[in-house]
């Protein structure tokens, strides 16, 4: 997935370079046989944020959009209707009170 300009400016604006170099990074030739060898014991929270550069604390730094901010982008916003839309699947009830 290729970023926008845009977020790649966000990223860099709030110190998150981290991402733009997993992001740019090639994949790999044999994921399936790789992903075999991944011992997630390894993959620890402290060992990500030493491989992207971050200090404690990582994205609290960044603070969540107003819902005006969301509004202006994406027009008329709900939480529910976000949750419909991301969990939602094929229950029609929900669908109808989001």
């Amino acid at each position: 997935m290729a970023l926008s300009e845009t977020a790649k400016n966000v990223f860099t604006h709030h110190g998150l370079e981290g991402f733009l170099r997993i992001e740019e990074a090639p994949p790999h030739e044999e994921p399936e046989k790789v992903a075999k060898k991944i011992d997630l014991e390894e993959i620890t929270e402290e060992a990500i944020r030493a491989l992207i550069g971050w200090l404690e604390g990582g994205l609290y730094s960044i603070e969540n959009p107003s819902p005006e901010t969301l509004s202006k982008f994406f027009g008329e916003y709900s939480l529910a209707s976000k949750a419909y839309r991301t969990q939602g699947d094929k229950n029609l009830w929900f669908r109808e009170v989001a």
